[in-house]
């Protein structure tokens, strides 16, 4: 008896079948199967009550030709989809120069291209293409239009990749998965011929029953071995579901079926159409078919569409939606799924409905990272494990980055991936902190930079070590420094040990010149650094405690990489000639085929749900069945044509003996899918989607309205138990809907902003359990809330940077009292930013600043405030034309040599790269500021006095005005005095006593406007203005300003001067007709200053230290995790 059963997607068939494969001998027969869920559903119908019964033969196709061919042909090398790829490769990289591939010339050296080729190449093999038929077509087929040429190419490689697959690698001949298929029926097809001891051993030759469940179609290759199986079986049958009604919607799919059905009949087999039929007389018809008598197996229900009438060819829109269809529309993705967690929840619950009897059916992968979010913070079991790629994993990270030190030439980011991972055991461990050391130096690659940079930071701090020793310091603070230097020392020698270790590593891999020998040094140096040990190492701790996951994955990332290295030595013989040996291109080879490998980072729950995606889930039976995603580019995808085979260059393929699909056969397989899917369904269908109205740019599924058409419109399109789906809310209305801890959280803070501690009590007097419960959490909730209340209060709290502790006050007045120095730049600090003054003055928290490749603006500015002192210095109280400015000019090279050699010698182990560069635009510049100066200044009354003039600071300095004061200057401020220390780069005087003060910028941009005194933050101009007359009152030598400015030293800028400048003296001055900063009286303006400086003790005394709006956010300081920051707009 051989039959063919088609009719509707349902399991109705398999409990008969399952009922006579118990009472058969397991030799005796043969089940074939499309799906790996499948297969496991019918093995535990066998095994149901029954122990000891393990080699149950359920297959699919690609088993059975396994099995076949490991058995006659033991020689064998299996190539995986990457491994097709580089036979690919190297196939073009072989024929690279005949004429019939000149068409991929342009993209030969894109790497998709060897990927498409490789597809195409596997979808005309399974389409039954011979190398007869493609060979026959590229002696008839002659144009010379662009897609022939394209046509022939690929043909030409179709042939080429076959002879490769047929020679191998010398011992073995290579096998792909189409290639296993095809000699499986050579196999069987010619198992007379094979050796008897061969015979003996082959399996599938003397069953006596065959059933082949649930495939919707056949590809040619898969017809052929299902044709030698059928023929060496005495009982055969196949169910084929096909929704048969739909016909018109899948006319592709429906006439390859009616060719596969014929050929079937014409095997033989005799067909039995199940459609329309009853329960009950599909029933005995299969039970006349396989039993003896009356089944005892439980009758399988229709599945919910199938009771509805669906099928039977109602008018549109009359049939009444079964009871269990519903639709959920959802305003986002997450609110989609976190409303079907919570359904699941409440089925669940309400029903005992068990989670293994719940399906999600996804077609749409990049909903898989956020089911599994949503689900287990929701505490949804899933059944699905979820994986990253394997090079994602911190340990393959980090073994990729120590081999690809050599080919990057040490590149930063792989030497911290390095020193942070914990996967490698190194004899000179790293320090902690290399990144802020590698962030310091500021190297970017070169392996002898970064050593070079260990021996320069060693040089540097013997130098210090040095200074420090020969300081006039108090012992303690010595001694302190020394040991923290002697720190410094040691980890920059631990680095330079690690550098060595790393070095000798990479000799070692230098060596290998072949790719076995790439593979062996790669083994090698894993062994050396116990890689394995350091992953028992790492997980100990959590081992100890039960945690085992953490563990698990690690061990599993480490076996698949050992594999992985494995695979690579195998596919040795598939490489590219001009990559066998290249170490770049080893690594680049290791990489790619890490990203393709999995690891399980979250294993599932034995009976969560199962998530699975709409061909997976044929033939299966579940109670409820979730839809999501039945969006258009979701479900169903649209699949453009093949850039590589055109729908209408498909047919020249064909010859009438091969079917390769075109794109509108992958749209039809689309509504397949939801076929499929839907027909899993017993007693409940949700069907989910985001609705435009919700994202306009989302729209519905045309599944869905196919399902609107054939009922009539009712409450099944929109239920109202999932109208929250639309809303952004994060929590039910209503406290029995909520599911989760999560949601209770939320729906308890809205409801506590509403009621606020009357519906705490509420909570407390009708004892709530779940408060009871959460109440820890939630008094914390309670607590961080009215800190949020009080934040956006009108004035600034203890939550906005206002320290209210009488303690801190005292400690401040203590700290910044009116005995205190004071510099402008810690004034300018608490005025830019209070908050920022509180963590670089007060904590002493500074952000490490990196270095450059170019000069940083402060070595820059030191250079040319020194060229500038000493240049003037030598030609004080004079009148620059007084000498002739050739003069000027060769004694500024003179002096610029002189400064640059100085500053070279000094930071010889920190000199950046492009110092070359940069001394020779400085130099350019300040040739250029000398014109415009002896310009400006000609013979007006202002002449230099005093350059680099300090006050508070050692007299005794290099680089300082010999007038300069060792004592702070106080100044009378409400009643104390502010005592000040600075350095006045430039003071020009006439005869009369009148006097103006330079401070030399590279740019004055970030300088616009602080000569509003009202509003600026920038108090350097009128403090320093106050301290030199005061000095001067006390020569006895009174002085009137007239001008305070930033000097501009760039032509780009103009020579810019901003300030405050005396208007009466705006000619003398050079300033011409300047506008801004104009003042009658250049006193009075800094006196108001002052006034404002004296606030800004004051809020430093009483604990002010506040973001305001218009301050920028340090990340450094992470002010935005700790202050709600709101910038606006002056």
């Amino acid at each position: 008896m051989k039959r063919l059963y088609t009719g509707p997607f349902s399991a109705r068939l398999r409990h008969v079948w399952v009922e006579r494969a118990r009472k058969m001998p397991t030799e005796q027969w043969l089940w074939i199967l499309p799906t790996r869920h499948l297969l496991q559903t019918v093995r535990e119908m066998l095994l149901e009550g029954r122990g000891g019964l393990v080699d149950v033969p359920l297959l699919t196709f690609d088993d059975i030709a396994a099995r076949l061919v490991k058995h006659v042909h033991r020689r064998t090398l299996f190539l995986n989809p990457y491994a097709r790829e580089k036979l690919v490769e190297k196939l073009l990289e072989r024929h690279a120069d005949d004429p019939r591939l000149y068409v991929f010339q342009p993209i030969l050296d894109q790497p998709g291209l060897a990927r498409s080729l490789a597809h195409a190449i596997g979808e005309m093999k399974r389409s039954g293409l011979t190398e007869q038929a493609v060979a026959s077509y590229l002696q008839r087929d002659r144009s010379d239009q662009p897609s022939a040429r394209r046509q022939q190419a690929l043909a030409f490689l179709f042939l080429r990749y076959q002879e490769a697959l047929h020679l191998g690698d010398g011992n073995r001949t290579g096998v792909d998965p189409e290639e296993l298929l095809l000699k499986a029926c050579h196999i069987l097809e010619g198992r007379h011929t094979l050796d008897h001891s061969l015979v003996d051993r082959l399996s599938f030759t003397d069953i006596h029953t065959l059933w082949v469940d649930h495939f919707t179609d056949f590809t040619p290759l898969q017809m052929r071995l299902l044709r030698s199986l059928v023929k060496a079986s005495a009982e055969v049958g196949i169910y084929i579901p096909f929704p048969w009604e739909k016909g018109g919607q899948l006319p592709q799919l429906t006439a390859q079926l009616h060719e596969t059905v014929r050929a079937l009949e014409q095997w033989g087999l005799e067909r039995v159409e199940l459609s329309g039929r009853s329960q009950t007389a599909a029933r005995e018809q299969l039970e006349r078919d396989w039993l003896s008598g009356a089944s005892t197996a439980p009758l399988a229900p229709p599945h919910l569409l199938e009771r509805s009438g669906v099928t039977d060819g109602n008018e549109e829109g009359t049939a009444c939606a079964p009871e269990g269809l519903e639709c959920l529309p959802a305003c986002t993705r997450k609110r989609e799924i976190e409303t079907v967690a919570k359904e699941i929840k409440r089925i669940v619950r309400a029903e005992g409905i068990a989670p293994s009897d719940i399906v999600i059916v996804v077609k749409d992968e990049s909903y898989k990272p956020l089911i599994h979010d949503v689900m287990q913070r929701d505490g949804v079991p899933l059944y699905d494990h979820e994986q990253v790629g394997l090079h994602e994993t911190a340990m393959a990270r980090q073994l990729v980055s120590l081999l690809r030190l050599a080919v990057s030439d040490w590149e930063r980011r792989d030497l911290i991936c390095l020193a942070e991972g914990g996967y490698l055991r190194w004899q000179h461990r790293p320090p902690y902190g290399l990144e802020t050391w590698v962030k310091k130096v500021g190297i970017d690659k070169g392996r002898t930079n970064w050593q070079n940079a260990c021996k320069r930071e060693l040089g540097r701090l013997e130098w210090l070590e040095q200074e420090a020793q020969g300081a006039d310091w108090e012992p303690a603070e010595r001694e302190r420094r020394l040991k923290q230097l002697a720190r410094q020392r040691q980890n920059v020698q631990r680095i330079l040990a690690w550098f060595d270790e790393l070095q000798q590593i990479e000799e070692a891999w230098a060596s290998a010149a072949s790719w076995s020998a790439f593979v062996k040094a790669v083994e090698r140096m894993w062994d050396e650094l116990d890689v394995e040990g350091c992953v028992k190492r790492v997980w100990s701790r959590h081992l100890k405690r039960g945690e085992v996951n953490g563990y698990r994955r690690d061990w599993d990332a480490y076996r698949t990489l050992c594999d992985t290295l494995q695979e690579m030595k195998e596919m040795e013989g598939l490489i590219p000639e001009s990559s066998r040996t290249s170490r770049d291109a080893f690594v680049r080879e290791l990489s790619a085929l890490l990203s393709r490998k999995r690891v399980t980072v979250t294993f599932g729950h034995t009976g969560g749900v199962r998530l699975m995606d709409p061909s997976g889930v044929r033939g299966a039976s579940f109670d409820t069945v979730f839809i999501i995603g039945l969006n258009e580019g979701s479900f169903p995808v649209h699949h453009a044509e093949d850039w590589l085979i055109r729908d209408a260059e498909r047919v020249a393929f064909h010859g009438g003996q091969a079917r390769l699909p075109a794109s509108y056969a992958h749209n039809e397989m689309e509504q397949l899918f939801f076929e499929m899917a839907v027909c899993t369904a017993r007693r409940r269908l949700i069907l989910s989607y985001v609705s435009p109205e919700g994202n306009e740019e989302m729209l519905r599924s045309r599944f869905l309205d196919q399902l609107e058409r054939q009922y009539a419109t009712g409450p099944w399109l929109s239920p109202p138990r999932f109208k929250e789906a639309m809303e952004s809310r994060l929590y039910a209305e209503e406290a029995r809907d909520v599911t989760s801890p999560q949601e209770y959280r939320h729906w308890f803070m809205a409801k506590w902003a509403e009621g606020g501690e009357a519906f705490q009590q509420s909570l407390v007097q009708t004892d709530d359990p779940v408060y009871r419960e959460e109440r820890p959490a939630l008094c914390q909730l309670v607590e961080r809330a009215e800190i949020e209340q009080e934040r956006y209060r009108p004035t600034y709290g203890r939550w906005d940077g206002h320290l209210l502790d009488p303690r801190i006050h005292a400690r401040l007045r203590q700290e910044f009292s009116p005995d205190r120095t004071y510099s402008v730049s810690q004034l300018n600090d608490y005025a830019a930013c209070p908050l920022h003054f509180f963590f670089s003055r007060v904590l002493g928290v500074e952000p490490l600043e990196e270095t450059e490749q170019t000069l940083s603006p402060l070595d820059a500015g030191n250079v040319l405030h020194e060229v500038l002192r000493r240049l003037l210095a030598s030609r004080l109280d004079r009148h620059m034309c007084d000498v002739p400015l050739e003069e000027w000019q060769a004694t500024l090279r003179s002096v610029f040599q002189e400064v640059t050699a100085t500053w070279e010698h000094e930071q010889a182990h920190a000199l950046p790269p492009l110092w070359p560069l940069e001394k020779k635009r400085l130099s350019r510049m300040l040739e250029q500021w000398l014109q415009h100066e002896y310009k400006r200044q000609g013979r007006r009354r202002f002449k230099p006095r005093h350059v680099e003039f300090s006050f508070g600071l050692p007299r005794g300095r290099e680089g300082v005005d010999r007038h300069s004061s060792e004592h702070p200057i106080s100044l009378s401020l409400r009643g104390e005095t502010l005592r000040l220390v600075g350095r006045i780069d430039r003071i020009d005087h006439d005869e009369d006593g009148h006097f103006v003060l330079y401070d030399y910028k590279l740019s004055t941009m970030r300088y616009e406007g602080c000569q509003n005194v009202e509003e600026t933050t920038n108090f350097q101009l009128p403090l320093y203005v106050l301290a030199y007359r005061r000095w001067l009152e006390e020569q006895g030598r009174p002085g009137k300003p007239v001008g305070a400015g930033f000097y501009g030293l760039r032509a780009q800028d103009k020579y810019k001067k901003i300030g405050i400048w005396e208007e009466a003296s705006l000619t003398d001055l050079g300033l011409g007709k300047l506008r801004s900063g104009v003042a009658d009286d250049v006193v009075q303006v800094a006196e108001t200053a002052l006034e404002r400086v004296a606030d800004l003790l004051d809020g430093i005394r009483h604990g002010r230290f506040y973001m305001l709006p218009e301050h920028e956010p340090n990340p450094y300081y992470g002010d935005e995790a700790l202050y709600r920051h709101q910038g606006i707009k002056r």
